[in-house]
């Protein structure tokens, strides 16, 4: 179920999740792939939020996503409790 939150609500608990495990999944060519992301940080860009994630060049991650730069970023339930 998509529920529409304010990152800027849940901002502490994101972050704070961010050392726990918040997770990039991303697909192509009918190959589903889900990373843990290490290293990120939330901001804001023309009065937008943004969720910036590092991927390293060597990650398979990377190529799926060079073919398909459409992701997901998740925030498991248990993470922000």
């Amino acid at each position: 179920m998509k529920e529409y939150i304010s990152v800027w609500e849940y901002a502490p608990q994101i972050l704070e999740a961010l050392g726990k495990g918040i997770l990039l999944t991303t697909k192509a060519d009918g190959e589903v792939d889900t990373m843990t992301i290490g290293w990120g940080h939330l901001g804001i860009e023309w009065k937008k939020p943004i969720f910036v994630a590092y991927v390293r060049q060597s990650r398979h991650t990377k190529k799926l996503l060079d073919k398909n730069p459409e992701f997901t970023v998740n925030v498991p339930v248990g993470a922000v409790d």
